[in-house]
């Protein structure tokens, strides 16, 4: 399933109210708070064309991303995704490109096409003493630097006891997350491998909702 982003505009805001309605109500349902006219017209009250992109796919809207400006970049003020796209791995996927845009300040995100993303684990164990994997830290914590600031990395760390680490990561596909790790400068000085593995997230933390998946049926 491929999905595009473009410039949201005062029409749409009637589909959006409603979609926001649609995601929250299950949460607000249980805390008894859901009231149908209150969750549309906070929207309405803080929506802004000028913020706000629309997420599409299956030629349908799917979702929208409201990023404000702020004194270092941007801010995301809201992600919804429709039900109907919901566990799939479009929210790792926007979320993944809406993190490297680098648009200036108070101008609507405007990604180019995408397709899902696929979450991986990555564990790498040294292949060399510790002191010939030090002489390459820096430029390994450069590569990961980068790899966040693209979207791809999630999390990472070392092992205890220190003798590899461990990084959670998303791509488009396996070709893509190998080509990443080929660069790596740890990869490149022979010190470590990589081990990758791909799985679902069919389970998260309330936090990491976005990028739940379905199993493939």
């Amino acid at each position: 399933m491929d999905w595009t982003v473009r410039s949201a505009s005062t029409a749409d805001i009637g589909i959006l109210v409603d979609l926001r309605a649609v995601v929250m109500r299950p949460d607000l349902e249980r805390l008894g708070r859901f009231d149908p006219h209150r969750v549309r017209q906070r929207f309405r009250d803080a929506f802004r064309a000028e913020h706000t992109s629309v997420v599409e796919s299956g030629g349908a809207v799917a979702g929208c991303v409201a990023l404000r400006p702020a004194a270092d970049g941007q801010w995301l003020e809201h992600f919804y995704l429709s039900p109907r796209v919901q566990g799939r791995g479009l929210g790792s996927a926007v979320l993944g490109a809406t993190s490297s845009w680098s648009g200036p300040p108070g101008d609507p995100w405007s990604g180019a096409p995408g397709s899902l993303a696929i979450m991986f684990i990555l564990e790498l164990t040294y292949t060399a003493p510790l002191s010939a994997v030090d002489a390459h830290l820096e430029a390994h914590v450069a590569w990961l630097d980068q790899q966040y600031e693209a979207g791809v990395v999630l999390a990472s760390g070392r092992k205890n006891p220190r003798d590899g680490g461990v990084l959670i990561a998303v791509a488009q596909d396996r070709a893509e997350i190998e080509k990443i790790v080929a660069e790596d400068p740890f990869t490149v000085a022979e010190v470590c491998t990589y081990r990758i593995t791909e799985f679902y997230a069919t389970k998260t933390a309330p936090a990491l909702a976005t990028y739940r998946e379905q199993l493939p049926t």
